[in-house]
């Protein structure tokens, strides 16, 4: 697996422009498609739910961005992938409504609220992006996901959650691959990782992960 983590603010190149994080999730996903799949955005789908796909390919992908920063999972098994900027939800309470009791619990009995609430919302996010439905998902099924051993039990298969901290953000991944970091400073990508890659002119930093651990790498 891989996933691919950019900045706005390292790429001064969209500051003119008026959605700068369109125009970088755009050169993202091309980079993404000619590095992994060979080809280029006009041969991607997206299914009803609005989750992308290549026809006739067996490599997953799951997209994300949130206020400055994108991520894209590449994976050849499912997988779901979402960020958040930390402190961007301002009315915890009025959110609440959305999740199971169980989650309500754990985010009012937290000593750090705010992260909480943030944690369980990427992990919901990327399970139901790994499934490739959305969110729509929680309103037909009680999905219940086991947050001390991250990870939750579906269908046979049991897919794990992999928590990465950039800068003021959190990015979530939901895999079957057991995506555990061989040492806590895995878990964190400097600003200073996203440098220009092999496309001109974008700048970005690449997580390679394996089965039994994490490593980071540039380019």
């Amino acid at each position: 697996m891989k996933v691919y983590i950019s900045d706005t603010r390292k790429n001064p190149q969209y500051d003119g422009e008026k959605n700068k994080l369109k125009s970088l999730r755009n050169a993202m996903f091309s980079h993404v498609l000619s590095e992994d799949f060979g080809c280029d955005e006009t041969a991607a789908l997206k299914n009803k739910y609005g989750k992308p796909y290549i026809p006739g390919s067996d490599i997953d992908f799951s997209i994300t961005h949130s206020t400055d920063v994108c991520a894209i999972a590449v994976s050849d098994k499912p997988v779901g992938i979402d960020i958040e900027k930390k402190g961007r939800v301002k009315n915890i309470d009025g959110m609440l409504r959305f999740f199971s009791d169980e989650e309500k619990t754990r985010i009012e009995k937290a000593d750090d609220k705010a992260a909480e609430f943030l944690r369980i919302w990427t992990y919901r996010e990327a399970f139901s992006k790994e499934e490739g439905v959305g969110l729509t998902l929680y309103t037909k099924e009680n999905i219940v996901i086991d947050y001390e051993k991250n990870r939750v039990l579906r269908n046979g298969r049991t897919l794990n959650f992999f928590e990465v901290y950039y800068d003021d953000y959190l990015l979530t991944i939901c895999s079957e691959d057991e995506i555990q970091p061989m040492n806590n400073a895995a878990k964190h990508i400097p600003m200073a990782n996203i440098i220009k890659s092999s496309n001109p002119g974008l700048s970005i930093a690449v997580l390679n992960t394996s089965p039994f651990g994490t490593s980071a790498e540039t380019w």
